[in-house]
Protein backbone atom coordinates (compact mmCIF):
# COMPACT_ATOMS: atom_id res chain seq x y z
CA UNK A 1 0.00 0.00 0.00
CA UNK A 2 1.31 3.98 -1.11
CA UNK A 3 1.94 6.43 1.47
CA UNK A 4 -1.06 7.90 -0.03
CA UNK A 5 -3.40 5.13 -0.18
CA UNK A 6 -2.26 4.97 4.12
CA UNK A 7 -3.31 8.01 4.09
CA UNK A 8 -6.64 8.42 2.80
CA UNK A 9 -7.89 4.65 4.69
CA UNK A 10 -6.61 6.05 7.67
CA UNK A 11 -9.66 8.44 7.95
CA UNK A 12 -12.06 6.53 7.21
CA UNK A 13 -14.30 4.79 10.20
CA UNK A 14 -16.19 1.59 10.50
CA UNK A 15 -20.18 2.97 11.31
CA UNK A 16 -19.43 2.03 15.32
CA UNK A 17 -16.14 4.03 15.72
CA UNK A 18 -17.84 6.65 14.28
CA UNK A 19 -20.83 6.69 16.82
CA UNK A 20 -18.26 6.74 19.24
CA UNK A 21 -16.68 9.90 17.86
CA UNK A 22 -16.87 13.12 20.36
CA UNK A 23 -19.07 15.40 18.53
CA UNK A 24 -18.47 19.37 18.66
CA UNK A 25 -21.17 21.87 19.31
CA UNK A 26 -19.49 23.97 17.23
CA UNK A 27 -22.30 26.73 16.43
CA UNK A 28 -23.55 27.05 20.15
CA UNK A 29 -26.99 25.02 19.61
CA UNK A 30 -27.07 22.43 22.15
CA UNK A 31 -26.08 25.35 24.86
CA UNK A 32 -28.71 27.69 23.71
CA UNK A 33 -30.79 24.15 24.21
CA UNK A 34 -29.60 23.69 27.58
CA UNK A 35 -30.00 27.74 28.41
CA UNK A 36 -34.01 27.62 27.49
CA UNK A 37 -34.13 24.36 29.68
CA UNK A 38 -32.02 25.88 32.54
CA UNK A 39 -34.47 29.36 32.88
CA UNK A 40 -37.18 27.56 33.05
CA UNK A 41 -35.72 24.69 35.47
CA UNK A 42 -35.70 27.27 37.73
CA UNK A 43 -38.98 27.85 38.27
CA UNK A 44 -40.24 24.06 38.50
CA UNK A 45 -40.60 23.84 42.56
CA UNK A 46 -42.74 26.95 41.95
CA UNK A 47 -44.94 25.41 39.35
CA UNK A 48 -45.11 22.12 41.07
CA UNK A 49 -46.75 23.59 44.01
CA UNK A 50 -48.84 25.83 42.63
CA UNK A 51 -50.89 23.26 40.86
CA UNK A 52 -50.92 20.75 43.87
CA UNK A 53 -52.23 23.78 45.88
CA UNK A 54 -55.05 24.14 43.10
CA UNK A 55 -55.74 20.20 42.76
CA UNK A 56 -56.00 19.79 46.43
CA UNK A 57 -58.64 22.59 46.58
CA UNK A 58 -60.47 21.38 43.14
CA UNK A 59 -60.52 17.68 44.88
CA UNK A 60 -62.05 19.11 47.97
CA UNK A 61 -59.26 19.34 50.11
CA UNK A 62 -58.08 15.80 49.39
CA UNK A 63 -54.71 15.22 50.15
CA UNK A 64 -52.60 14.63 46.90
CA UNK A 65 -48.66 14.52 45.72
CA UNK A 66 -48.18 16.37 42.63
CA UNK A 67 -44.62 15.47 40.95
CA UNK A 68 -43.24 17.22 37.82
CA UNK A 69 -40.75 15.71 35.62
CA UNK A 70 -37.39 17.76 34.32
CA UNK A 71 -37.62 19.74 31.12
CA UNK A 72 -36.93 18.54 27.52
CA UNK A 73 -36.77 20.42 24.70
CA UNK A 74 -38.84 18.57 21.48
CA UNK A 75 -39.18 19.76 17.71
CA UNK A 76 -42.33 18.96 15.63
CA UNK A 77 -40.52 16.12 14.25
CA UNK A 78 -40.58 14.47 17.82
CA UNK A 79 -44.37 14.99 18.68
CA UNK A 80 -46.27 12.19 19.65
CA UNK A 81 -49.04 10.01 16.93
CA UNK A 82 -52.83 10.67 17.68
CA UNK A 83 -54.45 8.20 19.79
CA UNK A 84 -58.71 7.94 19.93
CA UNK A 85 -58.00 7.71 23.96
CA UNK A 86 -55.83 11.16 24.21
CA UNK A 87 -57.34 14.22 24.76
CA UNK A 88 -55.68 17.41 23.52
CA UNK A 89 -55.66 20.64 24.48
CA UNK A 90 -54.88 23.67 23.62
CA UNK A 91 -54.54 27.02 25.16
CA UNK A 92 -54.15 30.67 23.58
CA UNK A 93 -53.08 33.50 25.71
CA UNK A 94 -54.05 37.01 24.60
CA UNK A 95 -51.93 39.68 23.09
CA UNK A 96 -48.92 36.99 23.44
CA UNK A 97 -47.97 34.56 20.53
CA UNK A 98 -47.28 31.95 22.63
CA UNK A 99 -49.84 28.73 23.17
CA UNK A 100 -49.85 26.16 25.82
CA UNK A 101 -50.80 22.31 25.17
CA UNK A 102 -51.64 19.70 27.30
CA UNK A 103 -52.78 16.27 26.74
CA UNK A 104 -54.37 13.59 28.67
CA UNK A 105 -55.83 10.31 28.40
CA UNK A 106 -59.87 10.44 28.46
CA UNK A 107 -60.00 7.75 31.63
CA UNK A 108 -57.76 10.48 33.63
CA UNK A 109 -59.42 13.09 33.18
CA UNK A 110 -62.87 11.31 33.86
CA UNK A 111 -61.12 10.54 37.06
CA UNK A 112 -60.59 13.83 37.95
CA UNK A 113 -64.15 14.45 37.28
CA UNK A 114 -64.96 11.48 39.66
CA UNK A 115 -62.75 13.41 42.31
CA UNK A 116 -64.16 16.32 41.92
CA UNK A 117 -67.64 15.32 42.35
CA UNK A 118 -66.49 14.02 45.86
CA UNK A 119 -66.03 10.54 44.27
CA UNK A 120 -64.41 7.66 45.16
CA UNK A 121 -61.96 5.63 42.43
CA UNK A 122 -62.11 2.26 41.88
CA UNK A 123 -59.94 -0.28 40.91
CA UNK A 124 -59.12 -1.29 38.34
CA UNK A 125 -60.24 2.14 35.98
CA UNK A 126 -61.73 1.42 32.80
CA UNK A 127 -60.04 2.74 29.70
CA UNK A 128 -62.60 5.03 28.73
CA UNK A 129 -62.30 7.03 24.71
CA UNK A 130 -62.46 10.49 24.34
CA UNK A 131 -66.12 10.11 22.86
CA UNK A 132 -67.28 9.48 26.23
CA UNK A 133 -66.77 12.59 27.63
CA UNK A 134 -68.68 14.95 29.09
CA UNK A 135 -69.41 18.67 28.94
CA UNK A 136 -68.50 18.42 32.14
CA UNK A 137 -65.12 16.80 31.97
CA UNK A 138 -64.66 19.01 29.42
CA UNK A 139 -64.51 22.06 31.59
CA UNK A 140 -62.56 20.71 34.19
CA UNK A 141 -59.97 19.85 31.40
CA UNK A 142 -59.81 23.78 30.27
CA UNK A 143 -59.81 24.84 34.16
CA UNK A 144 -56.80 22.79 34.18
CA UNK A 145 -55.09 23.75 31.14
CA UNK A 146 -55.41 27.55 32.39
CA UNK A 147 -54.18 26.83 36.01
CA UNK A 148 -50.74 24.83 34.32
CA UNK A 149 -50.74 28.22 31.79
CA UNK A 150 -50.99 30.29 34.43
CA UNK A 151 -48.42 28.87 36.62
CA UNK A 152 -45.83 29.43 33.76
CA UNK A 153 -46.26 32.68 33.34
CA UNK A 154 -43.53 34.81 34.87
CA UNK A 155 -44.91 36.72 37.09
CA UNK A 156 -48.04 37.01 39.17
CA UNK A 157 -49.39 40.46 37.18
CA UNK A 158 -49.17 38.49 34.23
CA UNK A 159 -51.58 35.68 35.84
CA UNK A 160 -54.20 38.38 36.84
CA UNK A 161 -54.08 39.93 33.80
CA UNK A 162 -53.62 37.28 31.65
CA UNK A 163 -56.75 36.21 29.29
CA UNK A 164 -56.66 32.43 28.12
CA UNK A 165 -58.84 30.71 25.56
CA UNK A 166 -58.84 27.16 25.56
CA UNK A 167 -59.86 24.35 22.65
CA UNK A 168 -60.09 21.10 22.18
CA UNK A 169 -57.64 20.08 19.78
CA UNK A 170 -55.48 16.76 17.50
CA UNK A 171 -52.33 16.15 18.11
CA UNK A 172 -51.14 17.07 14.47
CA UNK A 173 -52.25 21.20 15.53
CA UNK A 174 -49.10 21.44 17.46
CA UNK A 175 -46.59 23.56 15.88
CA UNK A 176 -45.40 22.83 12.11
CA UNK A 177 -41.62 24.59 13.36
CA UNK A 178 -39.81 25.50 16.52
CA UNK A 179 -39.36 24.38 20.26
CA UNK A 180 -41.72 22.70 22.52
CA UNK A 181 -40.68 22.76 26.16
CA UNK A 182 -42.03 19.88 27.26
CA UNK A 183 -42.46 18.29 30.82
CA UNK A 184 -44.55 15.38 32.37
CA UNK A 185 -46.93 15.76 35.57
CA UNK A 186 -48.27 12.63 37.99
CA UNK A 187 -50.30 12.97 40.80
CA UNK A 188 -50.98 10.22 43.55
CA UNK A 189 -54.48 10.48 45.57
CA UNK A 190 -56.24 8.32 47.67
CA UNK A 191 -53.54 5.20 46.45
CA UNK A 192 -53.77 6.34 42.52
CA UNK A 193 -51.44 7.71 40.13
CA UNK A 194 -52.71 9.84 37.04
CA UNK A 195 -50.85 10.99 34.69
CA UNK A 196 -50.49 14.05 32.00
CA UNK A 197 -48.26 16.19 29.39
CA UNK A 198 -47.83 19.89 28.92
CA UNK A 199 -45.74 21.39 26.32
CA UNK A 200 -44.67 25.21 26.13
CA UNK A 201 -43.78 26.72 22.84
CA UNK A 202 -39.94 28.61 22.71
CA UNK A 203 -40.26 32.11 21.55
CA UNK A 204 -36.60 31.84 20.08
CA UNK A 205 -35.99 35.50 19.19
CA UNK A 206 -37.04 36.51 22.96
CA UNK A 207 -35.50 34.12 24.19
CA UNK A 208 -31.67 34.89 22.78
CA UNK A 209 -32.73 38.02 23.83
CA UNK A 210 -33.54 37.66 27.83
CA UNK A 211 -31.94 33.85 28.58
CA UNK A 212 -28.05 34.37 29.93
CA UNK A 213 -26.62 31.37 29.86
CA UNK A 214 -25.18 30.06 33.41
CA UNK A 215 -21.70 30.70 33.11
CA UNK A 216 -21.87 34.04 32.32
CA UNK A 217 -24.28 35.07 35.05
CA UNK A 218 -21.89 33.06 37.62
CA UNK A 219 -19.19 35.45 35.67
CA UNK A 220 -21.40 38.63 35.78
CA UNK A 221 -21.81 37.86 39.65
CA UNK A 222 -18.37 37.44 40.47
CA UNK A 223 -17.42 40.87 38.54
CA UNK A 224 -20.14 42.99 40.55
CA UNK A 225 -18.44 41.58 43.85
CA UNK A 226 -14.95 41.58 42.78
CA UNK A 227 -12.83 43.64 45.33
CA UNK A 228 -11.24 47.00 43.67
CA UNK A 229 -8.44 49.50 45.56
CA UNK A 230 -9.44 53.47 45.42
CA UNK A 231 -6.75 55.47 45.64
CA UNK A 232 -7.36 59.26 46.80
CA UNK A 233 -4.62 61.32 46.06
CA UNK A 234 -4.32 64.35 48.56
CA UNK A 235 -0.82 65.69 47.30
CA UNK A 236 1.91 65.21 45.48
CA UNK A 237 5.33 67.01 45.81
CA UNK A 238 8.83 67.12 43.99
CA UNK A 239 11.79 66.92 46.85
CA UNK A 240 15.25 66.49 46.03
CA UNK A 241 17.62 63.30 46.81
CA UNK A 242 18.86 65.20 49.70
CA UNK A 243 15.67 67.04 51.06
CA UNK A 244 14.53 63.34 51.21
CA UNK A 245 17.93 61.69 52.37
CA UNK A 246 17.91 64.28 55.61
CA UNK A 247 14.19 63.65 56.54
CA UNK A 248 14.07 63.01 60.04
CA UNK A 249 11.27 61.97 62.54
CA UNK A 250 9.37 65.23 63.25
CA UNK A 251 10.08 67.13 60.50
CA UNK A 252 6.85 68.38 58.72
CA UNK A 253 6.31 68.46 55.20
CA UNK A 254 3.23 71.41 53.82
CA UNK A 255 0.40 69.94 52.27
CA UNK A 256 -1.51 71.76 49.63
CA UNK A 257 -5.15 69.57 48.77
CA UNK A 258 -5.72 69.90 45.05
CA UNK A 259 -9.47 70.88 44.26
CA UNK A 260 -10.74 68.84 42.72
CA UNK A 261 -9.14 65.75 44.43
CA UNK A 262 -8.69 62.57 42.48
CA UNK A 263 -9.36 59.22 42.72
CA UNK A 264 -8.00 56.53 40.87
CA UNK A 265 -8.35 52.66 40.29
CA UNK A 266 -5.26 51.64 39.34
CA UNK A 267 -3.62 54.28 37.16
CA UNK A 268 -7.38 54.92 36.05
CA UNK A 269 -9.07 58.67 36.97
CA UNK A 270 -12.20 57.33 37.76
CA UNK A 271 -13.30 60.42 40.40
CA UNK A 272 -13.15 63.67 41.59
CA UNK A 273 -14.23 64.94 44.87
CA UNK A 274 -13.22 67.38 47.98
CA UNK A 275 -12.01 66.52 51.29
CA UNK A 276 -14.51 67.44 54.18
CA UNK A 277 -15.15 67.13 57.63
CA UNK A 278 -18.36 65.04 59.01
CA UNK A 279 -18.60 63.66 62.70
CA UNK A 280 -14.98 65.00 63.77
CA UNK A 281 -13.15 62.84 60.93
CA UNK A 282 -12.17 63.43 57.26
CA UNK A 283 -14.08 61.71 54.38
CA UNK A 284 -14.08 62.60 51.04
CA UNK A 285 -16.75 63.75 48.93
CA UNK A 286 -17.28 63.16 45.39
CA UNK A 287 -18.31 66.01 43.50
CA UNK A 288 -17.52 64.00 39.74
CA UNK A 289 -18.37 60.62 38.55
CA UNK A 290 -16.83 61.37 34.93
CA UNK A 291 -13.42 60.31 34.43
CA UNK A 292 -11.10 63.19 33.49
Amino acid sequence: MSAQQRFFSSKVLSGDSAMAVESYDLFGNERQKQAYIQAYSQHRRAINTYLQDYLSQLFNGTPCEVSMSGFNLVTPKTRPAEKSHKLWLKATIANQPESAFLAMDATTLHAFSVLFLGGVLREPMKEIDTAALTETEYRLAFQLLKQQTYAFLTTQETRKQAEINCEVITADALPAQGLLLTTSFSIVINGHTLNWHFWWPIDENAAQNNTTPATSKALAHLLITTPVRLRVVLSEQTLSLDVMTNLAVGDVLPLELPDPTPAFIGDSRCLEGRIAEHRGGLVYQVTNLKST
